[in-house]
């Protein structure tokens, strides 16, 4: 309902320079300090940011951030930003290459990847939620490089020796068989291409230990986590299936990464009070980073 009276607002008033279509638009697009900066905040009236704020009122919490829209800073349960360092390191130069972000989110890394000059960005997400978002800041300004596909991983079956660098980032231990993601990712490499894995991973590096660790219920009251890989395990998945020049990059305590916000509680919640165990009792997580060639 809000949305049809935003249009009908807007239908009203498209005579302004930043609307068209009935829509809010602007040329402004930049990221500055991690923040993903679409729109100027000086180009709203008063009616127009009292719209805005309507708009992102309705669209919810984001998990993924920080954006501003417009000059209204909207802060996420994740730094992205932080992560987003971490990957920039890894890869080094984004220039040209042709990209895919598994599990995109409301495409805030895809924002990321426009402004590190890729040639094309894919993002596939099937969670309504931030595809809202996504909908609605693309819709204020898109770059022509970045996209966004309401699709699954299953994708990456019909996109064959397609990219130059898959990013798989907070996902493997989301789902049953994650080694049936990886072959996907492998395939839909281009012959040299790269894939980055970043995920959840137990404490303790590539000491000897339990391989994986599989929750009977809620993992730091996480729902839908099935398994929590040792830095080994992912490294044999990956060798097994058939990447080259496999690589661990290190992991990360990320209590700073995932603070949380009023509306969705992060990381500390999810600990005990010396936040060495999850409230289940499970080891507290780390995030690691790997790289792997096809």
């Amino acid at each position: 309902m809000f949305f049809q009276e935003f249009g009908k607002f807007h239908e009203a008033h498209d005579r302004r320079k930043n609307l068209k279509d009935g829509r809010l638009q602007s040329d402004y697009f930049n990221v500055i300090g991690g923040v993903v900066s679409v729109g100027a905040a000086d180009e709203l009236d008063e009616l127009q940011r009292k719209y805005l704020g309507q708009a992102l009122q309705s669209l919810g919490a984001q998990r993924k951030g920080p954006f501003s829209l417009f000059g209204e800073r909207i802060d996420a349960a994740w730094r992205s930003d932080i992560k987003w360092r971490r990957v920039a390191e890894l890869i080094g130069s984004f220039h040209d290459l042709v990209v895919c972000d598994v599990g995109a989110n409301n495409g805030y890394y895809l924002y990321c990847l426009a402004q590190a000059g890729v040639a094309s960005a894919l993002g596939l997400e099937i969670a309504a939620q931030p595809l809202q978002f996504w909908n609605f800041v693309s819709s204020i300004h898109q770059p022509s490089c970045i996209s966004m596909e309401e699709q699954g991983y299953e994708r990456l079956a019909s996109l064959d020796s397609t990219f130059d660098l898959i990013l798989l980032m907070g996902i493997l231990y989301h789902h049953s068989d994650p080694v049936r993601i990886l072959r996907l990712c492998r395939d839909a490499l281009r012959p040299g291409g790269r894939l980055l894995v970043e995920t959840m991973s137990l404490p303790g590096g590539l000491a000897t230990g339990p391989l994986l660790l599989c929750p009977r219920a809620r993992f730091a009251g996480m729902r839908g986590v099935w398994q929590v890989p040792a830095v080994q395990a992912v490294l044999n998945w990956l060798e097994r299936c058939g990447f080259r020049k496999v690589s661990w990059h290190g992991e990360y305590e990320y209590m700073e990464e995932h603070p949380g916000i009023a509306a969705l509680p992060g990381l500390r919640q999810g600990l005990n009070d010396d936040c060495t165990l999850t409230i289940e009792g499970y080891p507290a997580p780390r995030r690691s980073y790997y790289t792997a060639y096809r």
